[in-house]
């Protein structure tokens, strides 16, 4: 229960309408309140500058220690530590660890066009058995509770293994590609606009929010950028934010076309890819700056960005720069979904 003055609920105290309610947890701005309340409740104070993502990782450090908080999808999960460990992008991810060692991880949707998304293309993955992504455990609000992928990102892969992952990623992309599309009920976004032809897109296939699990397989994290459209949106993320010279190009395009069985693209198709892909990342470091308004690096990253899509026509001379927006607006930590 979030309130602030010091009564609510017509006048009535909020000690009084936490007894009367059976609530035992008060988050509050005033410590006055919260040191008012009784022992057998407890309180957790909001600072004024405090953003609403360390208050969450308050809040559930201080349930975690009453050793009853289980979730509703696993009631053999008992909650023992919890650990914010993203909110670079879009929206903050946490880790949530049982006693047991258990991990699961829970991502708090920005919006409901993003939450519909994910939740969409993490139903549409395990109905078609897509083995890349994390499974879909519960969702409740605008939070998505999915299963717990280790591994580290390909950023930190030794350049002599990076090749056959950027083969492997190739491939998972293929595959992912050619899904049917009944399975596959991702909303449009208005951002891309609607495409006739289309199939569902990653949008994170790149250095940081690809890992290599611990059995040496590719897995896709971090998908709040996950959406529908045109393959060549995804190839062209994938080519500035993955690959870091012009032969893993090379070898990742020749992998891509050849699993997935296709000419190469028009220049025309690769050309409205690149554009796809540009105001796809702009609106992405658009909601992050959003949510962090006075974050000079958020807002230094949407600045470049917002410049690259004036010169999308100009294709030649912008790939560092972009790499370096991906790089910064998406990276995440090495053990994500």
């Amino acid at each position: 229960m979030v309130v602030t003055g010091t009564t609510c609920c017509h006048e009535e105290s909020k000690a009084g309408v936490l007894e009367r309610l059976g609530l035992d947890f008060l988050i509050d701005d005033r410590e006055s309140h919260v040191g008012a309340l009784i022992p057998s409740r407890r309180g957790l104070l909001w600072g004024e500058q405090q953003h609403w993502t360390s208050v969450v990782v308050d809040v559930l450090i201080a349930l975690s220690g009453r050793r009853d908080l289980i979730l509703r999808s696993d009631p053999t999960f008992i909650l023992a530590s919890v650990e914010l460990v993203s909110c670079c992008g879009t929206s903050p991810a946490f880790i949530l660890t049982a006693g047991d060692g258990q991990k699961r991880k829970v991502r708090a949707c920005l919006n409901v066009e993003a939450h519909s998304r994910t939740v969409a293309f993490l139903r549409g993955a395990q109905e078609t058995c897509y083995p890349h992504v994390a499974r879909l455990l519960d969702t409740s609000g605008l939070a998505i509770l999915k299963s717990y992928i280790p591994g580290i990102p390909l950023e930190s892969v030794e350049d002599k293994d990076r090749t056959a992952y950027i083969v492997s990623i190739a491939q998972a992309l293929a595959v992912l590609h050619s899904a049917s599309k009944p399975a596959w009920c991702i909303p449009r976004t208005d951002v891309l606009g609607e495409h006739g032809e289309g199939c569902p897109l990653i949008c994170g296939a790149d250095n940081f929010n690809t890992i290599i699990t611990p059995e040496g397989e590719v897995a896709f994290i971090d998908l709040e950028a996950c959406t529908w459209g045109p393959r060549w949106i995804d190839l062209a993320w994938s080519e500035e934010l993955l690959c870091r010279t012009v032969a893993e190009r090379e070898v990742f395009l020749e992998a891509y076309l050849f699993y997935a069985a296709l000419p190469m693209a028009s220049t025309v198709e690769r050309d409205e890819g690149r554009r796809g892909f540009l105001v796809w990342l702009l609106s992405q470091i658009e909601q992050g700056v959003a949510q962090f308004p006075d974050d000079p690096q958020r807002n230094a990253i949407l600045r470049r960005a917002r410049a690259q899509i004036g010169l999308c026509g100009q294709v030649e001379n912008t790939s560092s720069q972009i790499n370096a927006m991906g790089c910064i607006a998406h990276r995440q930590e090495v053990e994500d979904l």
